[in-house]
């Protein structure tokens, strides 16, 4: 049954982060792949709201990126927030394209926030009789609960509500409604950056208005307060306590061009809804709304070939039987049909391979098959099996007549020596070119018995990427796209879940045969798919002279590993549990007891219920505190400062002083780290067990860990070298500034001739935070930061973060400029180019909502920076490591972290290969006037080389 009398307004920003965070870590996205992880708690929240409530008129409020009149009365309000999240932006959009093809109404007014417009809403309704439900988790809108005014909270379900009425507000603040702002006048908040009386919280703050009544009173009878340490803190604060409860007042009386009669919920269209929902992958919630359409509503046209079963994004692309007439796929049961068959293939110019493994632990695991192709569905599959057992990353001796007399696990299978040493002079034939899906997992296995797979022609999953970096690249993602074909699931083979998967050397190898089969097909008609437009879209510089010759690079790196000194590790290890055991100790003080400082919940509790500190925002688990709220309270209060501080140290004892030695391989001594040539959008490499480019380098402890890094052998030596500043010279040679480029050409440090521009000085007037201030605009710049980061960044107000930025573009014109043109130019093409042509697209950056807009905006202008620094460095990747290749010296590339390159390298080697890397890195890609430096260093381990 309908509620007819009453109205819900929802206050739209407060659900949407709501949902926001408690979808932060589902990694939910749909097959587009846009993030959905928001939008689907957000409309479950809705939904379950509209099944449980059925009203008649509902409305949605949203705040604006409009200035408020708070901003104007106190320029530092809500300063302390964190930028809108980039991943939030697309999801915002779509949430309103929900509420409108619901049509629920959405209120938004420039100059007001959300809660002033639903309280402006609420009193009107109330005064009319009506009962106002405000949905939100905002504890703001405690004051205006009253007899027809209440409040819904989502609970730790989106399909739960906690309902506020005045009992629950006397419950949780201890006071009237109407006095809940004179309670927040007091104690602050420090998520909207409200000052209130500084050292008072809730536990203070509440038994004072219990007595005086409100703030004013306080005032009035100054002289009663009992503690000195109380009245001395209101003293100093009493024009911030006036001016606190003016910013939490939710204002009632906003001019609104819309009253309370416009809420009325109207019928949804459920057929563009129904698309919606199919093209989000909600498919639960999609069949629940097709149960609320009229009948006889015609869904085909949305979907005739969806099953709508789960919140899964479902594919239109169906399974083929691969054992069709189409396909000749074969395995090949004998050495001699193998032999046949490779002299066959040595006439073809292509061949696509793929490796069946017994699990995906490259160091260790075993090959189970070996898949070939050179024609389209035509494809063999070599079944093996390693008598030996050598798992290990030493190098097998291929020509080794030894053979243990043990019996094949599978008659069919061959012995994996015997079909590696046939296999070898095709793989390694320069005159064929190689092709397959991540081939550089295949490339490193098959290292590991001495064969260098080389040239590597194609990759379908690093095309996938060059064409379009923020596409997905699996073999099924781009099998469904470009082939209308879906890929028989690998679950098909090792079972659905995890915990009974059998391993690929368990099975018969018939039961793998055309899957195997198929992946090399797979991968070799993706490669003739999208070569073409790798071609039309002017993309080949980037691919055949950039990713893919990177792929055997990345190898290489990969199989060198570094060596680790363990005793090192042990020592700095040792010192963190020392530090730690402090810090525990400074927390147990200021909280005035011993909890589980690892339990958000605990920690939660003991600083927001215990200790009374206010700003405390629950979550489905409790509290939150995350970073983010942490580094809010810690300018004020002790505690959240020392925790910040704990969790740092415990995250680097957890990620690698305790995991680095255990990702040592036994039978080299060394950590062999995983490149990801695919992962982000700009270009640059990241890497994993162990994630190289997250080591803290800004904390005295994440620098230590860099002694662990060292020179395995006794004559050998660690050698680094580093591009300098390249993100800002880049930027100077792309936008043509003379003044930036003629600091570079001088040799000058940017960041002070930055500053002696921006204060009309000298260079050597330049004051260290003067630098401070022209580092954070330089690098900040790049990313688009605007007046809001700026200030958070420097903690210094908008308005000055402003006239900073101003001076700025004002000094460097052609930075300006160039902001301008890029952002211009994407509009039109919808991307944004580096100087090699690599791309990043850019589908917001038309959009009507000027958050999605502005987000792209950022990117765009950061792309060509970024994307060219990453560019060059896989250019210089290439280059040492074909010096290498073809010199005589005794030294390995180990590691790429940023902008910096690590080797291993015999001590009378050093000066040659430092002269000769300092000169390939300067000159992989030039940049006109602005010369490109590189910064080198040598030591016993990368600490001292760094």
């Amino acid at each position: 049954m309908s509620e007819t009398n009453k109205v819900f307004l929802i206050d739209g920003m407060s659900v949407v982060f709501r949902a926001y965070h408690a979808m932060s870590s589902s990694g939910l996205k749909n097959r587009l792949g846009e993030p959905t992880g928001a939008v689907f708690a957000f409309t479950n929240i809705v939904t379950s709201l509209l099944d449980r409530y059925k009203p008649d008129s509902i409305a949605v409020v949203f705040d604006t990126a409009a200035p408020t009149f708070r901003h104007e009365m106190y320029v530092e309000y809500k300063a302390n927030r964190d930028e809108f999240p980039e991943e939030l932006v697309p999801q915002l959009a779509r949430i309103k394209e929900f509420l409108d093809l619901v049509n629920i109404p959405r209120i938004e007014k420039d100059g007001f926030e959300a809660d002033d417009i639903i309280g402006t809403l609420a009193k009107q309704g109330a005064a009319l009789g009506k009962q106002i439900v405000c949905l939100t988790s905002d504890k703001d809108y405690y004051q205006l609960v009253e007899e027809n005014i209440s409040l819904l909270k989502p609970g730790r379900k989106g399909e739960d509500f906690e309902v506020v009425n005045i009992n629950e507000v006397l419950e949780k603040f201890g006071v009237m409604p109407e006095q809940v702002i004179d309670v927040l006048a007091l104690t602050g908040d420090t998520a909207d950056n409200v000052p209130g009386v500084k050292g008072i919280g809730e536990k203070t703050a509440i038994p004072l208005i219990q007595k005086f009544g409100n703030v004013e009173k306080i005032y009035e009878n100054i002289e009663s307060v009992e503690r000195d340490s109380v009245k001395s803190k209101l003293l100093n604060a009493k024009e911030m306590a006036a001016l606190s409860k003016v910013l939490v007042t939710i204002k009632t009386d906003v001019p609104l061009d819309f009253n309370i009669e416009n809420c009325k919920l109207h019928s949804a269209d459920f057929i563009k809804l129904d698309v919606f929902f199919k093209d989000m992958g909600f498919n639960t919630i999609r069949a629940k709304w097709r149960t609320k359409a009229p009948a006889g509503t015609n869904f085909a046209s949305a979907d005739s070939d969806t099953e709508i079963n789960s919140d899964v994004p479902t594919s239109d692309v169906q399974s083929k039987d691969i054992t069709s007439t189409k396909t000749k796929y074969e395995m090949v049961d004998s050495i001699d049909r193998l032999n046949v068959i490779c002299r066959d293939l040595l006439n073809y110019d292509i061949l696509s391979f793929d490796l069946e493994t017994s699990s995906l632990d490259r160091n260790n695991c075993e090959i189970v098959g070996i898949a070939i192709s050179s024609v389209e569905n035509e494809a063999y599959y070599i079944p093996v099996e390693d008598s030996n057992a050598n798992n290990s990353i030493v190098e097998a001796d291929l020509f080794s007549n030894q053979r243990d007399s043990d019996e094949n696990r599978w008659q069919e299978s061959l012995q994996l020596i015997d079909a590696l040493k046939i296999l070898k002079p095709l793989l390694e034939n320069p005159k064929i070119g190689k092709c397959g899906q991540n081939v550089k997992f295949d490339m490193y296995i098959l290292k590991r018995y001495n064969i260098d797979v080389f040239p590597i022609a194609f990759d379908s999953m690093v095309a996938s990427y060059i064409i379009n970096p923020d596409d997905k690249h699996g073999m099924d993602a781009l099998s469904e796209k470009y082939l209308n074909y879906k890929p028989i699931p690998i679950s098909n083979l090792i079972g659905e879940k995890k915990a009974n998967q059998k391993s690929m050397s368990e099975l018969n190898p018939r039961e793998i045969s055309d899957y195997a089969c198929e992946d090399a097909d797979i991968a070799l008609k993706l490669k003739n798919k999208l070569e073409p437009i790798i071609e039309k879209e002017n993309l080949a510089n980037l691919a055949y002279n950039i990713e893919f010759p990177l792929i055997k690079v990345l190898t290489d790196m990969e199989f060198n590993g570094v060596a680790i000194d363990v005793r090192a590790l042990k020592e700095i290890s040792d010192e963190v549990k020392i530090h730690s055991s402090r810090l525990s100790k400074l927390i147990y003080e200021e909280a005035g007891m011993e909890f589980n400082i690892d339990s958000p919940k605990q920690l939660g509790d003991i600083l927001f219920e215990k200790l009374m500190i206010p700003g405390g925002k629950k979550n489905k688990t409790g509290y939150s505190t995350d970073v983010q709220v942490l580094t809010e309270l810690s300018a004020t209060y002790p505690i959240a400062n020392y925790v910040l501080e704990y969790r740092q140290i415990s995250k680097l004892q957890s990620t690698y002083l305790e995991a680095l030695p255990k990702l040592i391989n036994p039978s080299t001594g060394r950590v062999h780290t995983t490149y990801n040539q695919t992962v982000a959008s700009t270009g640059r490499l990241s890497s994993t067990d162990p994630n190289l480019q997250n080591i803290p380098i800004r904390t005295d402890f994440g620098k230590e860990i860099r002694k662990a890094f060292v020179a395995q052998k006794e004559d050998y030596i660690i050698f680094a070298a580093d591009y300098s500043q390249i993100e800002l010279r880049i930027m100077a040679h792309i936008c043509g500034d003379k003044q930036m480029i003629g600091a570079f050409k001088e040799g000058k440090d940017i960041h002070a001739a930055t500053a002696a521009l921006l204060n009309g000085i000298t260079i050597d007037e330049v004051t260290q935070d003067m630098r401070r201030v022209a580092k954070t605009v330089n690098f900040g710049i790049m990313y688009g930061l605007g007046a809001f980061g700026l200030s958070q960044r420097l903690n210094i107000s908008r308005t000055n973060a402003k006239e900073i930025i101003e001076n700025y573009f004002e000094k460097y014109k052609g930075i300006r400029k160039y902001m301008e043109m890029t952002i211009a130019s994407t509009r039109d093409k919808g991307y944004a180019n580096t100087l090699c042509g690599r791309r990043r697209y850019f589908n917001t950056i038309n959009d009507r909502n000027a958050a999605l807009r502005n987000a792209a905006e950022r990117g765009a202008i950061n792309m060509p920076i970024q994307g060219t620094a990453s560019d060059m460095m896989k250019i210089a990747m290439i280059k040492v490591h074909d010096f290498l290749k073809q010199s005589q010296l005794r030294a390995k590339m180990m590691l790429q972290v940023h902008d910096e390159l690590v080797f291993e390298v015999h001590k009378d080697d050093l000066d040659d290969l430092k002269n000769a890397v300092t000169r390939l890195m300067s000159t992989a890609l030039l940049l006109g006037e602005v010369p490109v430096v590189v910064d080198t260093g040598i030591g016993n381990n990368w600490y001292e080389a760094h």
